[in-house]
């Protein structure tokens, strides 16, 4: 993260399939989103991989953070949904979970370094700050929201270059 502040995330750009590299995210969140009995479910609307020119190795870490806060602050039985579509010239990552959602005076700061963490939890680590650094780091952007009725909702936009 550091490193990132300093110089920028360095990005080699080529082409990949974001649905591979959810899925491969997906995998890597699984061992620790089963023994909590949490079931992580991907969706994906429309047909194809969602190609995209990125740095496969930072999307897979952002979509892995994304994922290991959602079932940080779900419960037992409750499914955390990972859904990828295409729209407005860009692939959307959507992650929500049926945790407490986000408490409402932390909302503007949950993309900054260190801010709060949550309903009575110390200041948070870097994993939100570096899921913006890697979002903007390939020109998209990231928003937080409270779902009505429970839970957190992330979603991210990353442009589609015009082949």
């Amino acid at each position: 993260v550091v490193r990132a502040e300093q110089v920028g995330l360095q990005l080699q750009r080529q082409p990949c399939k974001l649905l591979a590299i959810a899925q491969e995210a997906l995998g890597t969140v699984e061992p620790i989103a089963g023994p909590r009995q949490i079931t992580l479910v991907l969706r994906q609307q429309g047909s194809g991989g969602m190609d995209l020119r990125a740095a496969p190795s930072l999307l897979q870490r952002l979509i892995e953070n994304l994922l290991l806060n959602a079932v940080h602050h779900s419960l037992r039985g409750q499914r955390v949904w990972l859904q990828l579509s295409q729209r407005e010239g860009a692939c959307w990552i959507d992650v929500r979970d049926g945790g407490q959602g986000f408490p409402l005076e932390q909302l503007p700061q949950l993309f900054q370094r260190f801010a709060p963490r949550g309903h009575g939890a110390p200041v948070a680590g870097r994993g939100l700050y570096l899921c913006r650094l890697i979002t903007e780091a390939h020109g998209g952007r990231i928003h937080a929201s409270n779902i009505s009725g429970g839970g957190a909702r992330v979603e991210v936009r990353l442009p589609q270059p015009v082949s």
